[in-house]
């Protein structure tokens, strides 16, 4: 991994805010599709089998020199009320209570991230963000929350995208990566001093006629590096990425199985790999990343 120079300054402030903390994501495969953590088996329940996650966001903490305890809880299909509330996701675990799977609530973060689905009311967001946000205040009351939103909410703009404004008043933290992807993907973007262009596939998986709207490990890259400068006040521009396709770190970051596995569909194709291989390209998405959360779109909805 390509060492992170980073300021004195800015070096303490991440190991104070992650050095021997514990995170956990919430959510489902918005959050592990891309690798921002390692996807789990749904039978692999155990709070003790999610700990100790080894993904994109964990990397950021090690190259800065943080040992974070990373908890995975994403479950495929899952929203928050399957979490938290009765699950009836349809993957096999239909009835079970996953909060009960809980051994230890305390945490000093929480990412959170919600189904796109349109069966979500404005009012059913509001409702599953409390319950879950309450769920982990009873254990620490000091925990910090924040929010992930995906590309496909700014692409299909769901109803409660507008409920996204009334979240900091409830102490979230909103982490916009899919604007940064969907702004992107809408205008076919040119990559400054050089040949590449963003599209659609730049950031999401073609593996089938009903699948292209994944994540894929670029979109990762962002779902991770933006969570990790919002927890850390610390700007995307120079942040490490050689992590998101060396196998050795881990064999699921490997672009060419990656790409192998989830471009197969009548010739589909991306150039994440080559986007990943250009500092002007990488230079020129994390610029995007920190002016976004800057500018916080989604309180203009």
């Amino acid at each position: 991994m390509a060492e992170w120079k980073l300021a004195d300054e800015a070096k303490n402030r991440i190991l104070e805010r992650l050095d021997g903390k514990k995170v956990i994501f919430v959510g489902n495969s918005y959050t592990y599709f891309g690798r921002a953590v390692i996807p789990k088996k749904v039978e692999e329940r155990s709070q003790e089998a999610r700990r100790g996650d080894r993904g994109y966001f964990y990397q950021l903490c090690r190259a800065a020199g943080a040992e974070t305890e990373v908890t995975n809880w994403t479950y495929g299909n899952h929203g928050l009320k399957d979490l938290f509330d009765c699950c009836g996701a349809g993957r096999g675990c239909d009835g079970v209570l996953h909060h009960k799977d809980f051994k230890d609530r305390a945490f000093d973060y929480v990412i959170l991230q919600e189904r796109t689905g349109k069966e979500i009311t404005p009012e059913a967001f509001l409702e599953h963000i409390d319950r879950t946000t309450a769920f982990f205040r009873e254990a620490n009351p000091k925990v910090e929350f924040y929010f992930l939103a995906q590309r496909r909410l700014y692409e299909w703009q769901v109803d409660w995208l507008s409920q996204l404004k009334k979240l900091p008043e409830r102490g979230i933290t909103v982490v916009e990566w899919g604007a940064v992807a969907e702004e992107l993907i809408r205008g076919e973007v040119a990559v400054p001093e050089s040949n590449l262009r963003f599209n659609k596939n730049s950031f999401t998986v073609h593996q089938s006629a009903k699948d292209g709207f994944h994540p894929n490990l670029l979109a990762g890259y962002l779902t991770a590096g933006m969570a990790f400068s919002a927890l850390t006040g610390t700007p995307a521009v120079g942040q490490p990425y050689d992590f998101c396709t060396d196998p050795a770190v881990q064999k699921s970051f490997d672009p060419k199985a990656y790409i192998k596995r989830y471009y197969g569909f009548e010739g589909s194709k991306t150039n994440l790999e080559e986007i990943f291989a250009s500092p002007a390209a990488m230079r020129f998405l994390q610029e995007r990343m920190d002016r976004v959360a800057k500018e916080e779109r989604y309180r203009s909805y």
